[in-house]
Order: structure tokens, then C-alpha cells, then sequence
């Protein structure tokens, strides 16, 4: 069970490939930086769905809101929404077969979180050099429940 609660916090948190540290950039609250780019969702609205019995309702509404207070503590504050088109994160969560039928990705991995769509929308100086700046428009995550690999 803290295996599941770990990955979720760590998917919520993981933007593809690096951890993205909370900071703010200028003004706009970053998600995702690394030396090649600078990730920011300027919306953090997230929509939530349970695909089948993997995880129980209660279960998944406990580990999403701590993921969300997780990040909120590190300044990154959500808001919950019930329509999926305006989202920004979709975060999908229930048994490994379910979800590895809608993202064949996740197989052979404990959880999967990527960026769908991004917009370049400036740069940065970062080591003395520029590095894109990109706003998140939508990005997936995925937190199967048991079996792990």
C-alpha cells in the first residue's frame, strides 16, 4: 500500500524524465526543469478517473488528495475539475491490465507520467546558454495498482 501512495506522489511530481523542482520562474510556477528545458502548467487543473475496482473509490481519492498537498506545501497549488476537456493533467488510476489497455506504455513499469502537449512560449539563460521555456498543456499519469515490477 505505501508502495502505491509512494508512486503516486512520484508520478504527480514526474514530468516525463526528470524531477521537476517547484520553484517560480519570473511568474509562473515551474513543473518540470532540467538543463534542456523548463516546464510550467499554468492552469494545474487535474481530472481524476478510476477505471475499474483496482483501486477502491476511497483509496484513490486519498492518494490523489495527498498528492496534492504535497504539492501545495512545495507552492504548486491544483483545483480539482469534473469535465475532462479542461484539464490540464489527466491522472488515471485503477488495476495494471485496465491501464495498460488504454497506455501500452506503462507496461513493465510501476507508473507512467508524460507530457501530451506542450507550447515553447520563451526562453531562459541557464548556465549561459538559452534553454526553452514550454508551457504544459496536457500531460497523463498512470498509478496501476498491484502487481508491481
Amino acid at each position: 500500500m505505501r508502495t502505491v501512495f509512494a508512486t503516486l506522489v512520484l508520478a504527480l511530481v514526474v514530468v516525463s524524465l526528470n524531477i521537476a523542482s517547484a520553484s517560480t520562474g519570473r511568474t509562473l510556477t515551474v513543473f518540470h526543469s532540467d538543463q534542456n528545458w523548463i516546464g510550467f502548467n499554468p492552469s494545474r487543473t487535474i481530472w481524476a478517473n478510476l477505471v475499474d475496482a483496482g483501486f477502491t473509490a476511497a483509496e484513490f481519492v486519498a492518494y490523489v488528495d495527498h498528492a496534492r498537498s504535497q504539492w501545495a506545501r512545495a507552492g504548486i497549488h491544483t483545483l480539482m475539475v469534473n469535465d475532462r476537456p479542461s484539464a490540464s493533467i489527466e491522472l488515471f488510476g485503477g488495476s495494471r491490465v485496465a491501464l495498460e489497455q488504454l497506455e501500452s506504455r506503462l507496461v513493465r513499469r510501476s507508473a507512467l507520467a508524460y507530457v501530451v502537449s506542450h507550447t515553447q512560449v520563451g526562453t531562459h539563460i541557464f548556465g549561459g546558454r538559452p534553454i526553452p521555456n514550454f508551457r504544459i498543456d496536457l500531460m497523463r499519469i498512470y498509478v496501476p495498482r498491484q502487481p508491481w515490477y
